[in-house]
């Protein structure tokens, strides 16, 4: 059985990035799960691999001002600070393997803009995977930020010319090209939050049924926070 854990905010890797963690996240998770049973799920772009809808605008909501004393601990951000969400979805990893892209092979950030969070709340529980976070050997980096954004992606570039490319799978363990430094696992109504510039990967294990019903799969919400302007 899992321990679960109360909230903390602790650091992971060499570059001791920040990750809260928060178990019974909220009071009542089953009505979100019932609310993604009412979604209409469909493909919104390239890079996630599976299926997403709108989370509820209440959850949202909540969320940003629920997370905000934490997050602006997290962050090293004034305590007044407001945050705004950008973006809020229902989220299902559908995608079988040998369809998967590239860009889905391998560690990833969410973007390099500093200001931006990323939340991820787990509906599903531990035989779901979980979620790793990873340094990229040849620059040591494990966040991208701007300023960093062009030499990690001439060294990937170069990474992949001579290791070559991921196979058709999921990304998990080290290889030669990523070190994979820290890891959690799903929990149902577990939440975490780290910066959006953190290269990390959803861990999907061998041989998941990649279930698009949101009772069935691996069902989570993710939130993208932005520090507010004045």
């Amino acid at each position: 059985m899992t321990q679960r854990q109360a909230p903390s905010i602790r650091a992971i890797g060499r570059e001791r990035l920040p990750l809260f963690l928060a178990d019974e996240a909220l009071p009542d998770p089953q009505r979100l799960v019932l609310a993604a049973q009412a979604a209409s799920f469909a493909r919104n772009g390239p890079y996630y691999p599976g299926i997403r809808a709108a989370a509820p605008a209440g959850y949202a909501a909540g969320l940003a001002e629920a997370l905000r004393r934490p997050v602006c601990a997290m962050m090293g951000w004034s305590a007044d600070t407001r945050l705004e969400t950008a973006s809020c979805d229902f989220s299902l990893v559908t995608t079988p393997p040998r369809d998967l892209a590239l860009i889905q092979r391998l560690p990833h950030f969410d973007g390099t803009d500093g200001e931006v969070v990323a939340v991820l709340h787990y509906l599903c529980g531990p035989e779901h995977g979980g979620t790793a976070f990873y340094r990229h050997l040849s620059t040591g980096f494990e966040r991208v930020t701007e300023d960093r954004h062009a030499a990690y992606d001439a060294a990937l570039r170069q990474d992949l010319a001579d290791h070559g490319e991921p196979g058709p799978s999921y990304r998990g363990a080290s290889d030669d090209i990523f070190e994979r430094h820290a890891r959690v696992e799903c929990v149902f109504n577990r939440l975490i939050a780290y910066s959006g510039t953190t290269l990390h990967s959803g861990l999907v294990p061998e041989g998941h049924g990649l279930s698009a019903a949101p009772e069935e799969g691996r069902l989570t919400v993710n939130t993208f926070l932005r520090r507010a302007s004045a």
